[in-house]
C-alpha cells in the first residue's frame, strides 16, 4: 500500500508517508506495525498521527520512545538531508518504492516478499492540464516514460506493471545541474519530495515537496521551529513565520 521515510528532528522521530496510505490501511481494517529489534519483529504502532489530507496528502507518524529504541539498526534522515528550495532545476531524480504488482505472499501466507524498485529520471516538462491534483506550489512532477536501465551495468531493465504501492516513498535529487561532477559526494544527494500520486496514462509521478512536511511539523511542534528555520531558504522562512506563533 505504501512505504515511508524515517525522520529525526531534535528529540522527535517520525515516519513520513502519504495520508492516503494511512487511510487505505484503515479502510481495509489492517493494523500498522513497525519492525523492531534484531531480528526484527512486528510491533503495533501506537504513536500520534498527523494527517495533511487533500493537496498535501501527507502523514507523519510520531514514534514513541519504546518503538525508537527498537529501531537502532535503522537510519533516520535529518533536516540537513532535505532540499527545501522551490526551484530545483534539472538533474538526476530517483523514484523508489515497493510496487505491489511485484510483491507477493508465500504459499503458506506466513511471509511476504517486497521487490525493490528504483528508477532514475528527470522532471516532467509537458502540459500539466491532465493532472487534476497538481499544484506547482506543493508538487513536482517526474517523467517515468523513459527506458528502464539496470543500475549495475546499464543494460535494459524492466519497469513494473504498475507503480501502485510506492506512495509515501522519498524522491531524491542525487545530482543537479548546479553540481560539478568532480566535486560531487553522496552528501550532495537530497530528499526533495514524498511520492503521492501516479498518473499511469501519461507516465508521470507526482511528489509533495518536503516544505509541506516542514509545515506540518511547524504547526504541531513549536519547540522545533528554530531548528526548522535553520534549514529553510529565506522566502520560506518568511512564509513560515507568518503562520501562528
Amino acid at each position: 500500500m505504501g512505504t515511508g521515510t524515517f525522520l529525526r528532528v531534535l528529540d522527535h522521530c517520525f515516519i513520513v508517508t502519504a495520508a492516503h496510505v494511512i487511510h487505505e490501511i484503515e479502510k481495509k481494517r489492517l493494523s500498522l506495525s513497525i519492525p523492531c529489534g534484531d531480528p526484527p519483529r512486528p510491533v503495533a504502532f501506537h504513536g500520534r498521527y498527523l494527517l495533511a489530507d487533500g493537496i498535501p496528502d501527507l502523514a507523519l507518524l510520531h514514534l514513541p520512545s519504546d518503538l525508537i529504541d527498537g529501531l537502532g539498526h535503522r537510519r533516520f534522515l535529518c533536516l540537513a538531508d532535505i532540499e527545501f528550495r522551490q526551484d530545483l532545476g534539472q538533474g538526476w531524480y530517483f523514484l523508489h518504492g515497493y510496487p505491489s504488482s511485484e510483491s507477493h505472499p508465500s504459499k503458506d501466507s506466513l511471509t511476504f516478499t517486497n521487490v525493490t524498485f528504483t528508477h532514475r529520471t528527470g522532471l516532467f516538462s509537458g502540459s500539466t492540464a491532465a493532472f487534476p491534483n497538481y499544484d506547482s506550489n506543493y508538487h513536482l512532477l517526474l517523467d517515468y516514460s523513459g527506458e528502464a536501465r539496470d543500475a549495475d551495468d546499464g543494460a535494459t531493465g524492466r519497469l513494473p506493471r504498475s507503480l501502485g504501492g510506492i506512495s509515501g516513498s522519498s524522491i531524491w535529487l542525487a545530482f543537479s545541474e548546479r553540481h560539478v561532477m568532480d566535486d560531487w559526494t553522496s552528501d550532495c544527494a537530497k530528499v526533495v519530495a514524498v511520492e503521492t500520486s501516479v498518473y499511469p496514462e501519461t507516465k508521470v509521478v507526482q511528489g509533495t515537496r518536503w516544505a509541506g512536511v516542514a509545515m506540518v511539523l511547524w504547526q504541531n511542534y513549536p519547540e522545533i521551529r528554530d531548528e526548522i528555520l535553520a534549514y529553510l531558504p529565506a522566502p520560506l522562512q518568511k512564509d513560515f513565520r507568518s503562520i501562528g506563533k
